[in-house]
């Protein structure tokens, strides 16, 4: 389309006029779209940035009390088994899981064949977006739930971010939203 230079002008000032919330549609839309598969991969997929599994739960006897467990009702469920078998820890009675922390999740009804670091839903929950400035930032919300964060992330041998950051493919799928975005709205204001 030919425009003239009154038209032009007029285009390029509700461009400008209109490009601050574009960018910020672009970022907030780019970190929804990235929060939406980090959290789809690394709760119900079990995979780290890198593309491999999490790892696996433990499967050497441990020590369990009531509290071991995400619910009353799973503790109940366990502790009311036949022939278990005691241990007194610093004045408690802890019962031994020969079947480790694969079992405990195993008896709470939660996933065993990889990591998917959910037990009772704080850490998933804690996953936050936040105003950083002019964008947006992905944050892990409570000292108690980035403490969580970064001890899996040491424990599997995952490095720092190797679990909670963003992997390349997050990362282009931020940059292509935001591009898609930004693109939109020019083919909008210059039909």
């Amino acid at each position: 389309m030919t425009y003239t230079p009154e038209q032009y002008a007029a285009l390029l000032d509700k461009f400008g006029r209109g490009l601050p919330k574009a960018l910020t549609d672009a970022l907030l839309l780019a970190t929804n779209e990235v929060k939406g598969e980090i959290e789809q991969r690394i709760f119900n997929k079990g995979i780290s940035t890198d593309g491999s599994k999490i790892g696996s739960y433990s499967t050497t006897p441990m020590l369990v009390g009531a509290k071991s467990f995400p619910t009353k009702g799973d503790a109940n469920k366990f502790f009311s088994g036949k022939g278990l078998e005691w241990r007194k820890v610093k004045g408690k009675n802890l019962a031994i899981l020969d079947s480790g922390y694969a079992g405990l999740r195993r008896i709470s009804g939660l996933r065993t064949d990889t990591v998917d670091m959910v037990f009772k839903g704080d850490l998933q929950r804690s996953v936050r977006r936040e105003r950083d400035g002019k964008g947006f930032k992905l944050i892990i919300k409570g000292d108690d739930n980035v403490a969580k964060a970064r001890g899996n992330e040491k424990h599997f041998g995952k490095g720092e971010r190797g679990i909670f950051g963003a992997g390349k493919a997050e990362q282009q799928l931020a940059e292509d939203t935001y591009n898609e975005v930004i693109s939109d709205y020019i083919k909008a204001i210059f039909k």
